[in-house]
């Protein structure tokens, strides 16, 4: 039975298809009110727009793959933090001044430098994402900046007697070390070298690598 595009399967249900955006839609329900009820529905979140999680949701199920393993936790727990500060806000009402706001708020969270510089790395990255899908006309992150004094953890060396016991060792016993005291490199830095990285005529050593973890 058909009543203006409206069918009645065979299953007692009511359908109706209908063409959105160039993508062709097909609401059941058990009666025409329920179909037309569904219809509305949809149609006014689409109006209304994604919410931001969803589009954050979206935009990591697209881009985890791609960011390095070593960075993925990072990148994983700033959005952790955006998903819980804007939630169910629709993503085209989000403005610079509230992207401002939420970093100040990391701030008094009491994060550092540099794990607020990632979450602006992260919020601008869902936002451009949002932007090539359509779900918003500009970007809000543009002259967003990080806020000011924020505290900075700076890498320092270990106390004395430990880098004591580091000289005191033979070279050929244990050279990692030694090797991480006197270049500064970081552990998973000096676990990746390989032989062709070291130029033993102009004494240098390239890093262009690190080692990680996939689990313990």
């Amino acid at each position: 039975m058909a009543r203006k595009n409206m069918y009645q399967r065979s299953d007692g249900l009511f359908e109706k298809k209908i063409t959105v955006n160039g993508k062709r839609l097909c609401f059941r329900g058990h009666s025409e009110r329920e179909v037309f009820k569904k219809i509305a529905l949809f149609q006014q979140k689409e109006e209304s727009g994604p919410t931001f999680e969803s589009v954050a949701r979206e935009w990591w199920q697209d881009h985890s793959s791609k960011i390095k393993y070593g960075s993925r936790h990072v990148y994983s727990a700033a959005l952790g933090r955006a998903v819980e500060y804007f939630s169910s806000d629709l993503i085209k009402d989000i403005q610079a001044a509230d992207i401002n706001a939420f970093l100040v708020f990391a701030a008094h969270r009491g994060y550092a430098q540099k794990t607020i510089r990632n979450q602006l790395t992260v919020v601008r990255q869902i936002f451009l994402f949002a932007l090539m899908q359509r779900y918003i006309r500009s970007l809000p992150t543009d002259g967003v900046r990080i806020p000011s004094g924020l505290p900075k953890h700076e890498r320092v060396l270990p106390v004395e007697s430990a880098v004591e016991a580091v000289k005191n060792t033979e070279p050929n016993e244990f050279i990692l070390p030694a090797l991480i005291l006197y270049t500064g490199a970081r552990c998973g830095e000096a676990l990746a070298l390989k032989w062709s990285d070291i130029d033993f005529v102009s004494a240098t050593i390239t890093i262009n690598k690190a080692v990680v973890y996939h689990s313990n």
